[in-house]
């Protein structure tokens, strides 16, 4: 099993994995995905309604990450990446969470967050995600996981996740334009207050 400081990865890699890092081609770094012609809109429009209107501000939250989700779908990214259930190299990066999002995670995993004008920054933020099971490379707050960690795909190979100052090919928030809107929208129901991951726990 997996030893701390050892690495974060304890899965082995199933075929489909295998087959995408093979197929990996440095020429399609810059190109667009091909959009997924499967994608059915309905779900998108529904969370993203929810997420705009329901007055409870914790699940106008839920829901627009849920509507970022769909967006990832739409953009047909999971097909592509190289990202896996027991790998987490990619746990150690800066995570921005606004407050709402520092909300839900505290609603549904029972910790309180910190007061956001007594916040003590994190100089060195390279350290793992306080809600990763390190013993399993698992996320234990999935369900609420912020926005950054849910537009965050490796479409290269994960050794290159190993290391944070290494450059590779990588979604993140900024890029879609969608993605980009719904953290304004967590932004705007946040009042602008974000912080690290590490900050707020």
């Amino acid at each position: 099993m997996f030893k701390k400081g050892v690495g974060m990865k304890v899965c082995n890699d199933d075929a489909e994995i295998k087959k995408r890092l093979k197929n990996y081609n440095p020429k399609r770094a810059g190109r667009r995905l091909p959009v997924n012609g499967e994608f059915k809109p309905e779900k998108l429009k529904s969370y993203l309604i929810k997420g705009l209107t329901e007055s409870d501000l914790l699940v106008r939250t839920y829901n627009l990450l849920k509507a970022a989700d769909e967006i990832g779908d739409e953009m047909n990214v999971s097909k592509f990446s190289v990202c896996q259930n027991g790998c987490a190299y990619c746990c150690k990066i800066p995570v921005d969470v606004t407050l709402m999002e520092a909300e839900l995670i505290s609603y549904e995993a029972g910790k309180v967050i910190n007061d956001y004008n007594a916040i003590k920054r994190v100089s060195y933020k390279n350290s793992y995600c306080p809600f990763l099971d390190v013993d399993n490379a698992r996320c234990t707050i999935y369900s609420v996981r912020p926005l950054a960690c849910r537009c965050f795909y490796s479409l290269d190979h994960y050794k290159y996740c190993k290391n944070v100052e290494v450059d590779h090919l990588i979604t993140t928030v900024n890029s879609n334009s969608k993605w980009e809107q719904i953290q304004n929208l967590l932004l705007t129901l946040s009042n602008k207050r974000v912080a690290d991951i590490r900050e707020w726990f």
